[in-house]
């Protein structure tokens, strides 16, 4: 293996660059699967609300006087 002009020997600083990008690759990784599970959440909390606003909506429809003739 050869020594660079400052004495860091190029082989471990290839190994250090690699394991450098093999982290950042995992931590990119992670960062898309919590993008994925966020959506997945906002999809359901979507529906649920959704479902919520129906549910409101019937029974405060309900609750109000009709008018009658």
């Amino acid at each position: 293996m050869s020594n660079t002009t400052n004495g860091v020997n190029s082989g471990n600083s290839d190994a250090l660059r690699n394991q450098y990008q093999s982290e950042m690759d995992n931590v990119q990784s992670e960062s898309m699967q919590d993008d994925v599970a966020k959506a997945e959440r906002d999809r359901k909390n979507a529906f649920v609300s959704g479902y919520a606003n129906s549910v409101t909506t019937m029974i405060s429809s309900l609750a109000q006087n009709k008018i009658q003739f």
